[in-house]
């Protein structure tokens, strides 16, 4: 800090402290926002599904869940049916369930036996080459 002698360099002091505030405000009203901009539950959004899409972790853990939830609402499904009986959606319920969890828990060994036999099962159906 420079020493003041007389009522110039005081004047020159007072200049200098006050550009340095208004320097420091600027800074301080855009990084606030900036935080309020990134902080926006939209921003959070689409963050999180722009995340989604490029990140093969979340991509792939993304997959599995919606494979086992898929799994488990189609053997509901086969089991209810039609029919509207009590008993039978507390057992499809309880198939759901067992199957979401199994679908998850073995999804890396569906996608390696499945393909195959998809593929075959394409295959004579003349669908694929």
């Amino acid at each position: 800090m420079l020493r003041i002698k007389n009522d110039n360099d005081l004047q020159e002091a007072i200049l200098n402290l006050e550009r340095q505030k208004d320097n420091q405000s600027i800074a301080l009203r855009e990084q606030w926002d900036h935080t309020r901009q990134n902080l926006n539950p939209l921003s959070l959004v689409k963050d999180g599904v722009k995340d989604l899409f490029t990140s093969s972790d979340v991509r792939s853990g993304a997959l599995k869940g919606l494979l086992s939830l898929a799994t488990g609402f189609l053997t509901r499904k086969l089991i209810i049916g039609n029919s509207g009986s009590m008993a039978r959606k507390v057992v499809g319920t309880l198939a759901q369930t067992g199957a979401t969890s199994l679908a998850y828990k073995g999804t890396d060994a569906i996608q390696h036996k499945g393909a195959p036999l998809l593929s075959n099962l394409l295959k004579k159906l003349k669908i694929g080459k």
